[in-house]
């Protein structure tokens, strides 16, 4: 399996054997001298850039993907199959665009409504805040709940123009995953055989994470954030008021709750490719340490930061070591490295 590396001196890229995984190597521009990363750093350096090449530079890891949950079987018709692939691909270029744009409207959308949010709590509190702050009309618990309830519906509004390319995303990368169940087509490639062992062992928890976990993802950074801005009033108040000090206290106790969401939704499944001493590692114990209580709020926001990064790090891991067999499928089908339309 290539190993892609770049050029610290020259910024030159390019794919080096497996066999130079940890030791050092001449740049063949520059002469300089290149670290090659061990094999484990390798896999996970490979993942991210096949992940992002996969998507299109287009996906957002809170975005959930609707893939099947039981594991693609081979397909009886190998026309038929890369067809499907083809017709996946070309729907991903197509919706790339649209795709995109709602990303960008999520990125506006969604903090704002944290911050409407946070400026209701705080004017029910009984504290002024200015409304430029907060992107309000006017500094009142009115527009600010009218500011809440016009970003949250816009939020779900954006999050439903995300799913056609989520769904020709998840039609790709199953049927790609399932080609690698024909012989005729794993065995043509330089270790096809184990690229299937991997993507069996693997796929269980990118379909959960994708389908049950992803999505839950927004609601426990958006707690994160309004706690946050909760959290520097009381820092700047000299005597913070107990109804304050209660809301903050809410929010946090509102943030436990979504953690506990997830450990729930974590538990209902067995699949986890991680491996100890008693076996697989549940991914609940995976993700999710002993968190601290609402009145720690500070360590709480950042045990509950931690659990997303983890959530996302695995996330983005499994989907692209998936994608890196689904290339070499494509590849193996004669289909050339799908780029974005304008690229």
């Amino acid at each position: 399996m290539p190993i892609d590396v770049e050029c610290p001196a020259c910024t030159s890229k390019f794919n080096l054997g497996e066999e130079h995984a940890g030791r050092r190597v001449k740049c063949p521009k520059c002469r300089g001298s290149i670290p090659v990363p061990s094999t484990p750093e390798a896999d996970s350096i490979q993942a991210g850039i096949a992940f992002e090449k996969f998507t299109l530079d287009a996906m957002a890891l809170t975005q959930p993907l609707p893939l099947p949950a039981e594991y693609p079987p081979a397909p009886k018709d190998l026309a038929e199959a890369k067809a499907e692939v083809i017709d996946a691909r070309r729907d991903m270029q197509v919706l790339r665009g649209e795709n995109l744009s709602a990303l960008l409207r999520w990125n506006t959308v969604h903090p704002r409504a944290e911050k409407a949010e946070a400026a209701a709590l705080l004017l029910r509190a009984g504290l002024k805040i200015k409304a430029e702050e907060f992107e309000l009309d006017t500094p009142t618990l009115a527009a600010a709940e009218a500011a809440v309830a016009r970003w949250r519906e816009s939020e779900r509004r954006v999050i439903s123009s995300l799913e056609p390319f989520a769904e020709a995303l998840a039609r790709r990368l199953a049927a790609t995953v399932g080609l690698l169940e024909r012989d005729d087509v794993a065995e043509r490639g330089a270790g096809g055989p184990a690229r299937r062992v991997e993507a069996r062992a693997i796929y269980p928890t990118a379909a959960f994470l994708a389908t049950q976990v992803a999505g839950q993802t927004p609601g426990v950074m958006s707690s994160i954030r309004v706690l946050a801005h909760l959290v520097l009033r009381i820092r700047d108040e000299k005597k913070p008021k107990e109804a304050l000090l209660e809301a903050a206290y809410a929010v946090a106790q509102r943030l436990l709750g979504r953690i506990d969401d997830l450990r729930r939704s974590l538990g209902r499944t067995t699949a986890s490719f991680i491996q100890d001493e008693d076996g697989p590692v549940p991914l609940a114990r995976l993700f999710i340490p002993e968190m601290p209580a609402a009145e720690d709020v500070i360590n709480l926001m950042e045990a509950a930061d931690q659990v997303t990064d983890r959530i996302f790090t695995m996330y983005r891991h499994v989907l692209g070591r998936l994608a890196v067999s689904a290339e070499e499928v494509e590849r193996l089908l004669g289909l050339p490295p799908l780029k974005a339309e304008e690229d």
